[in-house]
């Protein structure tokens, strides 16, 4: 079993490949984020961030959804979020509490986000 925060997820629900490389239709979509606040937002980031993770892990194509703060700079933050395809990343876009706690939460409080999307290999 592979242990994510404080929640364990069983390897055959994590990953969907055997040796050899995966398929087109086996492989998840990973949203990387990285958020940069001022030091007086940066404890009212993370109280959203944490609602925003333990929401995105109830919806039903959302494998994984990490959040952490950096050790070295505390107003710092990255998501690790993990869909089982385009079609789960789209639905948790449209969830009630995607549009409070990010669009109207955390990104108007950012100083400086940057997001890539990734397939895993």
């Amino acid at each position: 079993m592979l242990r994510t925060s404080m929640q364990y997820i069983p390897q055959s629900k994590r990953y969907r490949s055997n040796t050899k490389a995966s398929s087109k239709e086996d492989r998840v979509l990973i949203q990387c984020v990285h958020f940069t606040f001022a030091a007086e937002d940066a404890d009212k980031a993370e109280a959203i961030l944490r609602e925003l993770r333990d929401n995105s892990r109830k919806e039903e194509g959302v494998i994984g959804f990490d959040v952490a703060r950096s050790k070295d700079n505390p107003n710092a933050f990255a998501l690790w979020e993990q869909y089982k395809d385009g079609a789960a990343l789209d639905a948790h876009k449209a969830t009630e509490h995607y549009q409070r706690l990010v669009l109207d939460g955390v990104r108007p409080l950012a100083q400086r986000r940057e997001a890539e999307l990734l397939e895993s290999i």
